[in-house]
């Protein structure tokens, strides 16, 4: 009994997870595969002292509110896995702070 064909191709060569630097500096935009990505970066704002209250992350092409992980000691933060819509994905990124300042980037990522 023989096992496989040979002419058999994968079910997807599309990478299930994967990860995007974020930045302070001003709204980023890219591109990526994966299907997932876990977004990774400076808490921004902090330069001057403030306090964080919160970050939240929101994917609004398909309204996943991303579970956000805040290192305060590195000043860090990075999400769980967020999902991603086929095309464009607007992730946008609020930093919360105690005096009440909000301070939002965008990240649009294109999924191929």
């Amino acid at each position: 009994m023989r096992c496989c064909s040979p002419r058999r191709a994968p079910a997807s060569t599309e990478p299930l997870l994967g990860s995007v630097d974020f930045t302070c500096q001003k709204d980023g935009e890219a591109s990526v595969r994966a299907s997932r990505i876990r977004i990774a970066g400076p808490i921004c704002g902090m330069e001057s002292g403030a306090r964080i209250a919160s970050t939240s992350v929101l994917n609004s092409a398909n309204q996943f509110r991303a579970t956000v992980f805040t290192d305060l000691g590195l000043r860090r933060f990075s999400t769980d896995y967020i999902p991603l819509n086929s095309d464009k994905n607007r992730i946008q990124v609020q930093f919360k702070f105690a005096d009440g300042k909000l301070l939002s980037r965008e990240l649009v990522l294109h999924k191929e």
